[in-house]
Formats: structure tokens, C-alpha cells, sequence
């Protein structure tokens, strides 16, 4: 799937899936990753920690802790999977969008196939509304708790998701 020309997308769509928003929300995601395991987020686990990371849903019932065994919590929730599934199958290109700027921009490198936290030109703090900072801070939390699932084929396989 090929995205519109920007003017061409609906507002809310645009708003809410900006490239320079989810590159931030990518970028969160890493530095999680990267606090727990001392080395860079597999690339693919983008396009399963975004959606985690902006859908309501998921957001709202993620566990307080990253030693929360990501397979009991999907078993205890199973309509937050289908969920997940749901969102990432549509995000895949708004994801592919935000990774392309990203790295465009330096908010992240890409070392063989690990993406690490590059530096940010403005404070995200200072870019996010009160609701952007939730996910920011679910992003985060949710690179730290993927770092410690094990192998990036067991996420996509607890998921559902072939990457």
C-alpha cells in the first residue's frame, strides 16, 4: 500500500499518523530497548511496538511492569492481540514513512539490522501535547519490555505476526 501525497490524506489521519510523530514514537521505543539490553531494537519490532504504543486500547491496559510475561499478558487479553494485529496490518506504510524520516533526519541509525536512538533536534517533550506524551511514555516503556521477551521471531509468534 502507497500512501496519498500528504495534502491528499484525510486530516485526521495525517494528524494522528505524521511521519516526524511516529520517527518520535520509534525513537522512544529504541531508547527503551536500548536501556534494558545495551544494544540497538531489531528493525522489525517497529511495526509491532508502534501500534502497542498508539492504540488506546492497548495503551490503556499495557502491565505496570516489563517483567510481565508478554505471553500471559496477550492470554489474559486476548482482544488486545487482535487488536494489535489490526493496527499493525494498517500501519505498516505510516511505520515504513516514519523509519525513512527518521533516519533521514538522524532521530535514528541503523547499525546492520538494529535501529538505535539517534539525536533528537528539538526536546520531545517540547513538541508533545499532554496525549502524544502518553504515548512517549508507552513507547518507552514497551522497548524495554519487548527487550526482554527474547528473540524478535517470538514477539511476532506470541503476536500472531509473520514479520
Amino acid at each position: 500500500m502507497t500512501l496519498p501525497d500528504w495534502q491528499d490524506r484525510q486530516p485526521d489521519f495525517a494528524n494522528l499518523f505524521n511521519p516526524a510523530f511516529l520517527a518520535l514514537v520509534v525513537h522512544a521505543c529504541c531508547t527503551g530497548y536500548e536501556e534494558k539490553t545495551t544494544s540497538g531494537m531489531p528493525f522489525t519490532l517497529a511495526f509491532v511496538a508502534v501500534p502497542v504504543a498508539v492504540t488506546p486500547s492497548i495503551q490503556r491496559r499495557l502491565p505496570s511492569r516489563t517483567t510481565t510475561r508478554l505471553s500471559k499478558w496477550l492470554a489474559d487479553n486476548p482482544h488486545l492481540k487482535s487488536d494489535a494485529v489490526a493496527s499493525a496490518s494498517v500501519l505498516v506504510p505510516f511505520i515504513r514513512e516514519a523509519l525513512a524520516l527518521g533516519l533521514q533526519e538522524s532521530a535514528l541509525a541503523l547499525e546492520g539490522q538494529k535501529l538505535i536512538p539517534g539525536q533528537l533536534r528539538v526536546s520531545a517533550r517540547d513538541e508533545a501535547c499532554a496525549a502524544n506524551e502518553v504515548h512517549i511514555r508507552s513507547a518507552r516503556f514497551i522497548g524495554k519490555w519487548l527487550a526482554g521477551v527474547g528473540p524478535e521471531a517470538d514477539v511476532f509468534l506470541q503476536f500472531g505476526l509473520r514479520p
